[in-house]
């Protein structure tokens, strides 16, 4: 996986797809990247299966976003609701979605000739990083719950939640970084970039460091 995209021919209905919808997630409009990938899809049914297998994920991303984004998993006890109550988890949601962009990684790479050869390329290509975003998110999900866990105790260990945080983004960088994917790049740098502040701002005022500390809160908000 992460082998570069060859330079092949434009597609720009797709592409301009794909820009618009990944421009929506990055301004934390889920409805209306969900709503427009399922009308792309329905209003193309004959075309690519590959095409269709992505539009389906990628109206799946939208809802995992938004779920993800409303930080409802913090703390949801799966065995406390009924079975028609229930709600997946982050992590089952992510899963799924996982499962489905790596098939359309192995169509593409498996795809020969075909009509839209560098469609093809481009579909796997994104969905190959697609799926580097995904566990970075359950494991940022799951960095989440832990520090939710350790709200109740009296003391935390900043340094440590700094270390398992350096270690996700050292794993994920520049894991998703095609030009199309940016704004979901660069809100995922936002977010943990933010959150690494925070954590250095708690870890340098359990140490009496309050300048050092003022400085991070200062960088958290810029």
């Amino acid at each position: 996986m992460g082998e570069p995209m060859p330079v092949g021919a434009p597609v720009p209905v797709e592409q301009a797809v794909l820009e618009t919808f990944f421009s929506h997630l990055g301004i934390f409009s889920y409805d209306k990247a969900k709503d427009n990938v399922e009308k792309e899809r329905e209003a193309n049914k004959n075309a690519g299966s590959s095409w269709l297998s992505l539009l389906a994920g990628l109206a799946h991303l939208a809802a995992a976003e938004k779920a993800y984004h409303s930080m409802t998993f913090l703390g949801q006890k799966l065995g406390g609701q009924s079975f028609f109550s229930r709600k997946d988890s982050i992590r089952t949601i992510y899963t799924s979605l996982h499962n489905e962009l790596k098939k359309v990684v192995a169509t593409g790479r498996n795809a020969v000739g075909g009509t839209a050869p560098h469609l093809e390329e481009l579909l796997s290509h994104l969905s190959e990083q697609l799926c580097f975003f995904v566990q970075a998110r359950m494991e940022i999900a799951d960095f989440y719950e832990k520090m939710y866990s350790l709200s109740t105790q009296k003391y935390i260990n900043s340094e440590e939640l700094i270390n398992v945080l350096e270690s996700i983004l050292k794993r994920y960088s520049s894991r998703f970084h095609h030009p199309i994917l940016s704004p979901l790049e660069g809100s995922f740098q936002l977010e943990t970039d933010v959150l690494m502040h925070l954590l250095k701002a708690q870890a340098q005022i359990s140490e009496w460091k309050f300048l050092p500390s003022l400085v991070h809160l200062h960088n958290a908000h810029t």
